[in-house]
């Protein structure tokens, strides 16, 4: 599913300059099924939300961006699965959403410093996750990049 255009989304300026790109922003591209969440009642930022739990496609989500850093921010919670994160041509790492207890705009990759430019940052649906976890889902929010 690619998000629909409405609501839009345009990058957000925060602190220390940094640009905030909402999960419905076209910089985003997903492939696969992902179901999005318009809930201003909720924590999400900007009220939305993506998230998959589809290992057969597999889902994945692409993010282009140019910087220095990158945050992506998702949610945590006891149905969360293991995040695949590859950033350009990097080894793919596998980071845990599961959590005892729901919390939302969580960093659940942060890439560190990087060579000023632009990168790729490629999110996938790994199926997997901890023993204690009920389901597989991963979530895109909102990204952060950093000048």
């Amino acid at each position: 599913m690619t998000p629909s255009t409405t609501p839009t989304s345009s990058p957000t300026t925060t602190g220390a300059n940094t640009t905030a790109y909402d999960n419905i922003d076209p910089a985003f591209h997903y492939i696969g099924v992902w179901t999005q969440i318009n809930d201003t009642n909720l924590s999400y930022y900007k009220g939305t939300d993506s998230y998959s739990n589809d290992s057969t496609t597999p889902a994945t989500v692409t993010f282009m961006f140019t910087g220095t850093r990158v945050q992506l921010h998702g949610t945590t919670n006891t149905d969360r699965g293991i995040y695949g994160i590859t950033l350009d041509s990097n080894a793919e790492i596998l980071t845990s959403a599961y959590s005892p207890t729901q919390v939302f705009e969580v960093t659940v990759y942060d890439s560190g410093t990087l060579p000023k430019g632009p990168h790729t940052l490629t999110i996938r649906v790994t199926g997997t996750s901890d023993p204690s976890a009920t389901d597989t889902i991963i979530d895109v929010d909102d990204a952060k990049v950093f000048p």
